[in-house]
């Protein structure tokens, strides 16, 4: 199994799992970023932006051993019975069971698929900004 690939996979997968964590934010909840100056009275100057794409929020999400790697724990690596093309394939959606769970075949591997959060927070570590800019 090709490692280049499943990484390509699991950063996919951890994409998805951001997007479904910041539609779950209440898009009026806001947070304040602060513009580093002062206004007439002394008070900080600040903007408010959706909390959902605040560096506050984002960063909470992408550190930590409870953070959005640990959902990389409900997939498994499996191929589609189809055309054997490898895939990253969450066990369980919001409304039960995945239905795409038919059409692949697992595939066992020795590490029981704790290479999928390893890979999650190694690609959170090297591409953190970009991954912030972009959900920001």
């Amino acid at each position: 199994m090709d490692g280049k690939e499943v990484k390509c996979l699991t950063c996919r997968a951890t994409v998805d799992e951001v997007r479904i964590a910041q539609a779950k934010v209440d898009p009026k909840k806001k947070a304040e970023i602060k513009a580093g100056r002062f206004t007439a009275d002394g008070t900080p100057s600040g903007t408010l932006i959706e909390f959902r794409k605040s560096e506050q929020y984002l960063t909470e999400l992408f550190e930590g051993d409870e953070g959005i790697c640990k959902l990389m724990d409900d997939y498994a690596k499996a191929k589609y019975k189809t055309d054997g093309r490898l895939t990253v394939l969450k066990m369980m959606t919001e409304t039960g069971m995945n239905p795409l769970m038919s059409e692949v075949d697992f595939v066992q591997d020795q590490d029981l698929n704790k290479s999928l959060k390893h890979y999650c927070l190694e690609i959170l570590d090297e591409f953190d900004e970009v991954f912030l800019d972009y959900f920001m």
